[in-house]
């Protein structure tokens, strides 16, 4: 494959014209415009720069700029799912406050910040003047400066690897430097920049990950399918797929509604041979009832436990009242551990919490009285 140089800012016009992505990116960062340019856009542009037109693997995004519009589709659904996340349990709500707006941007930069590392795991560009070969250890590690330094905006020619090269943490995380600059995140909290690096390479899903990990890791596998779905004909990958639109793309974040796979929960366990054929356990244990508590998806559960932890809890009480209808709840206030307001009470809807949605209240069902008692569960 062989492509013209063509500059970032015009690449990243192209994919906009196509899906409208960098205003579905806005709206989703919910930051105000001069804090989405210092810190969305700026890692956009940074992310154009590395990768010009460059595809990204053989069998999903492998057209041109097929790296860039995922690392765009990724970073946006990765808003969408960090809306239905809890990333601080047992602080202070002061600090929560402070620390959950940096991990959801956390999410999205570690979107961006993967993509480096797959295009050298599964391309080799070389320079169509010179023949020269690009890898990413080096000073001018972006494509677009790589390019530049034989003096002309050279054209580069790709191909395939027979097989992908092995990918180490560390070198994700070197390379991925490449996309956020030096200092880049000098302002953020080290405990959510740890989580970020960590986040970068998720992997499949593993015992006691972060829940940044695990919004990455299903933020990308969204982004996937949104491309395969989009596909209207064989996917060939000669060109983005025809149903890529602005309209297929905003519907695609419209319908990441909660479910089951954006819980924090376990894998199954692995099969015990209970079932395969052996003598039954003559003595069964007899199953224990679960409480309420325990009946949740784990992100309610998070919730749930950051409400009881808060310490303005006797505060928040006061303004919760319980009716004959059920539990009265402002729903500003649900808005203080980790969720959005309206991601909250779709997941209370969810599991049948709710009774009924009085304007700018909801009222649980007297059962949830016991997930807001601090002495219960």
């Amino acid at each position: 494959m062989r492509f013209e140089y063509q500059e970032a800012k015009d690449l990243i016009r192209s994919v906009d014209q196509q899906t409208n992505v960098l205003q579905l990116l806005e709206n989703a960062a919910n930051m105000d415009s001069a804090a989405f340019d210092t810190h969305c856009l700026r890692l956009v542009h940074s992310l154009a720069e590395y990768v010009l037109a460059c595809p990204l693997r053989k069998d999903v995004y492998h057209g041109p700029t097929g790296a860039l519009r995922f690392g765009l589709f990724s970073g946006l659904f990765a808003f969408r799912v960090a809306d239905q996340k809890i990333f601080t349990t047992g602080v202070g709500t002061e600090i929560r406050r402070q620390l959950d707006p940096q991990y959801r941007f956390a999410a999205f930069a570690a979107c961006l910040g993967a993509i480096p590392a797959l295009i050298h795991s599964n391309l080799e560009v070389r320079d169509a003047t010179t023949d020269r070969v690009w890898h990413g250890f080096r000073h001018n590690a972006p494509l677009a400066q790589w390019l530049k330094e034989s003096g002309a905006k050279s054209p580069y020619e790709i191909a395939w690897r027979k097989a992908p090269a092995t990918t180490s943490p560390a070198t994700v995380a070197v390379l991925a430097t490449d996309v956020f600059g030096q200092g880049f995140w000098n302002t953020f909290d080290p405990g959510v920049t740890r989580a970020m690096y960590d986040a970068l390479m998720p992997g499949d899903m593993r015992p006691g990950e972060t829940p940044l990990t695990t919004t990455v890791r299903e933020a990308q596998r969204l982004a996937r399918e949104y491309e395969l779905r989009a596909a209207t004909r064989p996917y060939v990958g000669t060109e983005p797929p025809a149903g890529v639109s602005a309209e297929s793309l905003a519907q695609a974040i419209a319908d990441t509604a909660p479910t089951k796979a954006n819980s924090d929960e376990a894998p199954p366990l692995a099969d015990t041979g209970a079932n395969s054929g052996g003598d039954p356990d003559p003595s069964p244990e007899p199953e224990k009832e679960l409480s309420l508590y325990e009946t949740l998806p784990a992100v309610l559960q998070q919730f749930f436990t950051a409400i009881r932890a808060d310490d303005e809890y006797e505060r928040l009480m006061q303004n919760i009242k319980a009716t004959e209808a059920g539990i009265v709840v402002p729903i500003a206030a649900l808005g203080r551990y980790g969720l959005s307001p309206t991601s909250v009470v779709e997941q209370l809807s969810t599991v049948g919490l709710v009774a009924a949605k009085e304007g700018r209240r909801i009222v649980l069902k007297h059962e949830a009285k016991a997930l807001l008692e601090r002495d219960q569960k």
